[in-house]
């Protein structure tokens, strides 16, 4: 048995798991860890100065949750995962014989150059890349094109780096369900009538935009318009006066016919799938796994996307290749239902090697633990 801790960076009493998929993730990584026969003692480690309460949306009994003072003194490793820590603790853990291992999930690089290009968020503090982690872990999505970045930057040697497998946990898109009270758990249902198409993309950098989607969906729409109950393009009402977004939609058939194209706020994926979807069309480059796909997937709903690392999910497409995704959602409008419930029950078959109880994946981090303390 190993005392761990998993770093978690509060910004609010009664923070949203919605937020990001940060929290969502050391959450999962602690059931895998706790899952173990092990039998590891596991704590949610805070790094900020928000108070831990009980609005937080996880069961605290389950996941215990202490601030990194109260927790520091009982640690045989530190994952640093979502709440960074300073040069003062990491010396302090090093020196106490703590294992402290930096888990990335982000990528780091493409947000590092669009802000040093874009000049974003100038106002705050330098990014601190510390010296001394024991090792350093990246889920597969976002290996290639930051494990040499980060390297670099924090003056590791190449076998400290190691590339980790994914995990994730349908919990939080089931409580969700359960808190809204969605019908059939928000899962897919097949409805009579044309169909509605959504587009979760974020668009807060270029890895995952509505763009590709929105001209995948104009592509299906131009042969089949009458399957097209209309299109929503999320996380994009922010773009409504901007030249260039208004430049672009502006030549489309689906934006130019009333009601059929609606770019909207930010919604919480589940409820926007169980109420406004029929069918989800994603896009991404050089993040080709990730919790929405999985959620969109774990739930039935048809996805037409173009992530490899999950190619056995959905109606997958290569690369940039509008023409095969197009006709992957021409399909999807016209012949999905006939076999939904299969499809559904394959999507979950598959989404089984990254759920944190798969003893495969259990096995693989334990390895990785002993790998650790190798040294």
């Amino acid at each position: 048995m190993l005392r761990i801790g998993i770093t978690i960076g509060l910004r609010h009493e009664s923070e949203s798991m919605w937020v990001n998929g940060i929290k969502q993730t050391a959450i999962f990584f602690a059931k895998l860890l706790m899952s173990s026969p092990r039998r590891h003692r596991v704590t949610l480690v805070n790094t900020t100065p928000v108070r831990i309460t009980r609005n937080l949306p996880w069961d605290l009994l389950a996941y215990p949750t202490l601030q990194f003072e109260h927790a520091k003194d009982a640690l045989d490793v530190l994952f640093v995962m979502g709440g960074a820590i300073s040069p003062d603790w990491l010396s302090d853990l090093k020196a106490r014989g703590v294992k402290v291992v930096s888990f990335r999930l982000g990528s780091e690089y493409f947000v590092s150059m669009e802000r040093i290009i874009f000049n974003l968020h100038a106002a705050e503090s330098p990014p601190l890349h510390l010296a001394g982690f024991d090792k350093m872990w990246f889920i597969p999505q976002v290996w290639e094109a930051n494990h040499a970045y980060l390297q670099v930057l924090h003056r590791l040697r190449p076998e400290q780096l190691r590339q980790v497998p994914f995990v994730w946990d349908p919990m939080f898109v089931a409580a969700y369900a359960r808190e809204k009270r969605l019908d059939n758990g928000g899962e897919y249902r097949p409805r009579p009538g044309p169909k509605r198409i959504s587009c979760f993309e974020p668009n807060i950098n270029v890895l995952k935009t509505f763009l590709y989607p929105l001209l995948i969906a104009e592509t299906a729409f131009r042969r089949q318009p009458e399957d097209f109950e209309f299109v929503s393009i999320l996380n994009s009402g922010h773009f409504r006066n901007n030249p260039e977004f208004l430049g672009v939609v502006g030549h489309l058939d689906l934006v130019r016919t009333p009601k059929k194209c609606f770019f909207e706020d930010r919604h919480v994926t589940p409820g926007f799938l169980a109420l406004h979807t029929d069918v989800v069309v994603s896009h991404q480059i050089h993040n080709p796994l990730n919790n929405l796909l999985l959620e969109v997937a774990w739930q039935g709903y048809p996805l037409v996307h173009n992530s490899h690392l999950c190619s056995d999910l959905g109606y997958y497409y290569d690369g940039f290749d509008v023409e095969q995704a197009a006709q992957s959602l021409c399909h999807a409008l016209r012949a999905h239902d006939d076999a939904w419930q299969e499809y559904r029950d394959r999507q979950r078959e598959s989404l089984a090697q990254f759920l944190p109880t798969n003893p495969a994946l259990i096995s693989a981090y334990d390895a990785l633990l002993d790998d650790l303390f190798s040294e």
